[in-house]
């Protein structure tokens, strides 16, 4: 049995909500590079879980550009809805070859109670086994429900995501999670001190094992470098690291694909 879910309430005060800029540039890498890098640096481990929601519109999620970001970040003692735009995207290249983007985004995030988190979670995970083969009438109320949910929900920047659709109608609704163990690590780099984490990620659909991939991201959220340096110190980094070609991977099978395959067929019964 699959439960609708009914909203519960939650907190909209003003110091439950935030807006901040961070700029920050990743990679997708091996494994085997992950672990060089962890045996290399003094790194903290943490555990959290992402839950992740797009607009659908009957054909495609309208915020996968890289543009947009939608999502729960839940970890053992810190829950928070976060929606992004990448207000900044610029394409860069290390003297190797290297080529990544910088990206400076916006972010909104509202921390959740405890209540709320449970919501959210359950109904991502109920809404994607779902769709793999739950009846039409059900899949109907069971989207509706979440989509309410999330426009409910005081996030600073979801009015900049719901503003995104071109066309009518459109609905929020889960589009995968992700498992995430994260090492993470003050690093000085060419002088400046810049956030460098090593990340294990699993990816699922549901009760659906999609794939596993490992990437390094790099960030900064203060004032105290210019973009040029922090292209620097990311290029920097890797080069002391022994970094080659060979290191980087284009990663796992996307599982928003797999969600929008679940999607395509309950088309009719959404309006869409």
């Amino acid at each position: 049995m699959f439960a609708l879910f009914s909203s519960p309430s939650h907190s909209s005060t003003s110091d439950a909500t935030s807006i901040s800029y961070q700029t920050e540039a990743g990679f997708k890498i091996t494994q085997a590079a992950a672990s060089a890098v962890l045996n290399r640096n003094d790194f903290k481990k943490k555990a959290r879980s992402d839950y992740y929601v797009d607009i659908y519109d009957g054909k495609n999620f309208v915020l996968n550009d890289n543009r947009f970001k939608l999502r729960l970040k839940s970890s053992a003692d810190k829950w928070k809805v976060q929606a992004n735009t990448k207000t900044t995207i610029l394409p860069s290249q290390c003297a190797q070859g290297w080529q990544y983007n910088v990206l400076i985004k916006k972010i909104g995030e509202l921390k959740l109670d405890n209540q709320t988190r449970q919501h959210f979670e359950n109904a991502v995970h109920s809404q994607l086994d779902l769709i793999a083969m739950g009846p039409a009438t059900a899949v109907q109320q069971e989207i509706i429900s979440f989509d309410r949910f999330i426009r409910s929900l005081a996030v600073p920047l979801l009015d900049v995501l719901m503003k995104v659709p071109e066309t009518e109608p459109w609905f929020f609704v889960a589009s995968y999670q992700a498992e995430k163990n994260k090492w993470i690590a003050k690093i000085k780099i060419e002088d400046k001190e810049v956030e460098v984490s090593i990340g294990e990620v699993r990816e699922f659909v549901g009760s659906t094992f999609i794939g596993a991939n490992y990437e390094i991201e790099f960030q900064f959220e203060n004032d105290e470098m210019s973009v040029t340096e922090f292209k620097s110190a990311v290029c920097s980094f890797l080069q002391q690291h022994g970094f080659d070609l060979k290191d980087f991977t284009d990663g796992s099978v996307d599982p928003q694909l797999e969600t929008l395959r679940r999607l395509k067929r309950y088309n009719a019964v959404l309006g869409l």
